[in-house]
């Protein structure tokens, strides 16, 4: 890319953090309903829990700053595995086994930055 006189940053990174960041609280979205719909089925199917009851209690639990937080988070947590994965894919050398080298490096650096920023985001979130 820099042969050809493209800014690779450009090129790669923001189309890819840009949509990382668009998907993910889509992704949670998605997640979250198959979930309520998961629990629907469990309670009001299988359990013989009524209708009725079921979607009380469910608007009696789930709370809406609940939601948004989740969405929020997922939103992070997209920019920070963009991040990471470009930065760390940006760095590789040394053929098919650098890449292989540099994903693991990346889906560990990925993995335990999630959990921290978790850990500080809901702390955040709570206060």
């Amino acid at each position: 890319l820099e042969a050809m006189a493209v800014d690779p940053i450009d090129y790669l990174v923001t189309p890819r953090l840009c949509a990382s960041v668009i998907m993910m609280p889509a992704l949670a979205t998605v997640f979250s309903v198959v979930g309520i719909l998961g629990a629907w089925v469990v309670g009001v199917e299988v359990l013989g829990i009524s209708e009725g009851s079921f979607i009380h209690r469910i608007e009696w639990y789930l709370d809406p700053d609940d939601f948004l937080g989740g969405l929020y988070k997922s939103a992070v947590f997209g920019a920070i595995m963009a991040l990471v994965a470009c930065v760390r894919g940006l760095s590789a050398r040394g053929g098919a086994a650098g890449v292989g080298r540099v994903t693991t490096q990346a889906v560990v650096i990925a993995s335990v930055s999630v959990l921290v920023i978790d850990y500080f985001l809901t702390l955040w979130w709570m206060s």
